[in-house]
């Protein structure tokens, strides 16, 4: 697959395409060895923005900020209380 794959697939059947980027068109661009091209129907464009934005506001802030990674820490420490988010503390397990 190459870049034109991820445009011409998407422009003929109105779908997705996602590209790895074949030698040549490595070779052509700047696309990094951790990059790939998603080529969509213009028709989505909006959708994508708007969900990327909202991605940008809340998951991707949340997941970048490692809570769960300290949450687990507080766990292991035994600091978790009732009112952390996916905490078991204060529960009773048998």
């Amino acid at each position: 697959m190459s870049s034109v794959d991820a445009t011409l697939v998407p422009y003929k059947t109105q779908r997705m395409n996602l590209s790895y980027g074949c030698y040549g068109c490595r070779d052509a661009t700047d696309i990094g060895h951790n990059e790939s091209v998603l080529g969509f129907p213009f028709g989505d464009f909006e959708a994508i923005a708007d969900y990327i934005a909202y991605l940008a506001e809340k998951a991707m802030p949340g997941s970048r900020a490692k809570n769960a990674y300290a949450l687990l820490n507080k766990k292991k420490a035994g600091e978790a209380s009732k009112s952390d988010v996916f905490s078991d503390a204060g529960t009773n397990k048998e």
